[in-house]
Order: C-alpha cells, then structure tokens, then sequence
C-alpha cells in the first residue's frame, strides 16, 4: 500500500475509477483507471494497480449474486486519497438490473364449434407462442376434423400472443419470456388466458 500511495503522489493523482459489471453470480468486465485533475489518464504501475484493485474487493461489496429476479449491477467505484486519513476513500455508483413480471389477460372470441370442441375436449393450455401443449379432458380419436379444430385453436391463440401489446406501460426492456396460462374456457363463446411476460428493469 505504501508504494501505491508513494507512486499516487509522485504522478498527481486525482482519483482513480473502477468500472466494474456483475451477475450470474461472478464478476464480469472490470476496469481500473487513474487520472489527473485535468481528467488526463495517468499510468501506474502493475504493482499499484494490482493493490489498489485488491483493496476495492476489500471495501467495496459487489452484489453478484442472481436470483431470476435480481440480475446484477454495473457501475463505477470512485477512488479518492484522503490526506488527512492518510488513506484512499471508495464511492460506489451503481445501476441494477431486475427481471419483473407482467401479467395481462387476453379474452378471444371464437366460433361456436370450436367453443364446444373445447369445452369437450381441452383442459388447459400451455405453453410459449408457437410452442403450445394442450391437455386433454378425455382420450378421444383425432380425425381430421378434430385435427383441424386443434390447429385452429393454436392458431387463433399464437396470433393474438404476437399481436398482443403488453398493457404494462413502464420503463423497461421486455425479454424473449413470453408464455401463456391459466387457459380457460368461458361463456359467449369466448376463451381467456394469462400472458405472462417478464422485463428488463434498471434502478
């Protein structure tokens, strides 16, 4: 440490900063710069660079850790050395990366036929767009009209999943998750079901 603060002084050093970018439970990109008053990078040794990023993981705590809701953080630790302490003071900036979770409800109208095909048939269905699973309420034979009312169902709710708008109005990035649930079979000859949506969301 005292060749680090020796070599600080010799140079005029103003501050250092330390970018940094964690999640998914580790570390990522780091970078470690030092500057003068007139914001001009300095050069320091390997030596003082290596001490000083050592003592940035001593005082500084890092949240790497991800939860599926929680993602990480990213941003810059501030280095200053503060004469009168003798020692180098960390002022961290940071943003956070959070995955949140929408649901809106999407009600469709279909045919008669097809509205009793389900009632009789369907149970749930699950699944992303275009990747649908269907449960049946009973084993039945598949013929070809039955095969045809099965690709018009997954049809019908494929095409309103792509052209849905999420009702979430807020800031954020929405992410490829994209699923539906709770499917459910109702009167006038309608059908609903959750779309369930997540976004990419920065404190």
């Amino acid at each position: 440490m005292e060749k680090l603060i020796e070599e600080w002084k010799e140079k005029g050093v103003d501050r250092a900063e330390f970018e940094f970018s964690c999640g998914g439970d580790s570390m990522n990109d780091t970078s470690l710069v030092f500057f003068d008053k007139e914001s001009k990078e300095i050069i320091m040794s390997a030596e003082s660079k290596e001490t000083l990023d050592d003592d940035i993981y001593k005082e500084v705590e890092f949240y790497e850790n991800s939860d599926g809701h929680y993602q990480g953080e990213s941003g810059t630790v501030l280095v200053e050395f503060d004469v009168e302490e003798d020692q180098f003071a960390y002022s961290k900036s940071a943003t956070e990366e959070w995955s949140e979770s929408f649901t809106d409800i999407i009600t469709i109208e279909i045919t008669p036929e097809l509205h009793k095909f389900c009632k009789e048939y369907v149970l749930e269905i699950t699944g992303e767009s275009n990747y649908l699973d269907i449960i049946y309420a009973k084993d039945f034979y598949i013929n070809s009209e039955k095969s045809k009312m099965l690709e018009d169902i997954q049809e019908i709710i494929n095409e309103n999943m792509d052209n849905h708008e999420p009702e979430d109005t807020s800031e954020g990035e929405i992410e490829d998750y994209l699923e539906m649930s709770n499917f459910e079979i109702i009167s006038n000859n309608q059908i609903k079901f959750n779309y369930d949506y997540r976004k990419t969301v920065y404190n």
